[in-house]
């Protein structure tokens, strides 16, 4: 069944709007990466964590656009074949990475709010991080590669121009490299990233600003400041998992609704349906420009320290915290590395 007959005809746009949308993630990416290499202040442990989510968003970004210019260029099948498992490999090494390093970020800030851990702990921690992140993806991949599953996935629902799982005719077996692949660690960090930053926003004890042991010796205007600064921090926090859910979501929907399709007409499947294509075409490499709107463009001590001047005019029009609001909520730790989640961001 793997051969040329068998691809699905897609639109061409599809495959245009995820190049456009894998270009604005490696941008988004860079920036993430530069903004933590160019300022000392900004290099900070979890900021680390987000730069090797960063690095993985950038690869995945390249893994999609690669897969998508092939699909434009419509090679023979030989050389189709070859490059389709190369790309194959990268789109499934580093998405796996990405949504390790997702959940690792999550997992640092309980830690950090919740449990109050630190120093030798959190470095304990980093390097279980880094052996998670690097080591799940790399076996997820190898048995991929030794069983001969990575490869054309022109049978498959759960991608648009790229490619992911060869379909040999086995769909019980195709579902299970499918979920081994990728779809399962997707699931498994929406719902654990999810309870996890509600877990720790309910308890970290930074919550109730007067219930802090040094608030008795701060002003009213200092307690206004550091309140208004908190409620930054909460609404950032919810985003963090918000935004990889709304981008994610797409595909995951798509590879839960196959599992009722016939292989044999799948262009009769809702899950082949062009609005879902297009918007997991879109959203699917997303991640990286949108951890940079959320980290980079929309984070004030980088637009102070960046861009003064489109600083100014935010402040201008309201769109940010005036600088009267003081001390600010620094999300990813100070820049001495500490883990204190309320620091002042001069």
């Amino acid at each position: 069944m793997n051969n040329a007959s068998c691809f699905r005809s897609l639109p061409n746009y599809t495959s245009y709007l995820t190049i456009g949308s894998c270009f604005a993630s490696l941008v988004g990416s860079l920036l993430v990466i530069l903004t933590f290499a160019l300022w000392k202040e900004f290099r900070t442990i979890g900021r680390s964590i987000l730069v090797f989510l960063a690095i993985t968003d950038f690869f995945t970004a390249f893994g999609y656009m690669f897969g998508a210019v092939v699909a434009l260029s419509k090679p023979s099948w030989p050389l189709y074949r070859r490059m389709c498992v190369a790309q194959s490999f990268i789109t499934s090494f580093f998405p796996v990475s990405s949504f390790v390093w997702t959940l690792n970020l999550a997992i640092y800030l309980l830690a950090v709010l919740v449990l109050k851990k630190e120093g030798r702990a959190i470095w304990k921690l980093l390097v279980a991080f880094h052996l998670a992140a690097w080591g799940i993806p790399l076996v997820v991949c190898v048995v991929g590669v030794v069983f001969g599953e990575l490869g054309p996935s022109n049978m498959s629902l759960t991608s648009v121009d790229w490619c992911f799982i060869a379909y040999d005719g086995n769909k019980v077996r195709f579902f299970i490299f499918e979920a081994v692949c990728g779809k399962f660690w997707e699931i498994v960090t929406y719902i654990a990233s999810f309870v996890i930053y509600i877990v720790v926003k309910k308890k970290s004890k930074f919550t109730d600003i007067k219930a802090m042991p040094q608030a008795k010796y701060w002003s009213t205007e200092l307690v206004h400041r550091v309140t208004t600064a908190v409620g930054h921090f909460d609404r950032k926090l919810i985003w963090i998992p918000l935004i990889f859910i709304v981008f994610r979501i797409w595909g995951t929907l798509r590879f839960l609704i196959s599992f009722s399709c016939d292989f044999n007409c799948i262009g009769s499947c809702v899950a082949d349906n062009v609005g879902l294509v297009v918007m997991q075409s879109i959203f699917d490499p997303a991640q990286g420009w949108g951890n940079a709107l959320l980290f980079v463009v929309f984070h004030k001590p980088v637009l102070i320290r960046t861009c003064p001047w489109v600083f100014k005019v935010y402040d201008k029009l309201c769109l940010c915290y005036s600088r009267r609001d003081g001390p600010q909520t620094r999300l990813l730790g100070n820049s001495k590395g500490e883990d204190n989640s309320i620091v002042n961001d001069k």
